[in-house]
């Protein structure tokens, strides 16, 4: 029983820590489209 409360234990923290370096990335990745974007001169488009 123990053995299955340990290796549970250990999922729910692997899952967590992926989770964590997951939405980082995801952060990361918006602000760096952010900044791009806001460095776009806003008549660049078309029309």
């Amino acid at each position: 029983m123990l053995f299955k409360l340990v290796v549970f234990i250990g999922i729910l923290i692997i899952i967590a820590v992926l989770g964590m370096r997951a939405h980082a990335v995801s952060i990361r990745s918006f602000e760096a489209r952010r900044v791009q974007d806001a460095r776009l001169p806003e008549d660049a488009g078309p029309g």
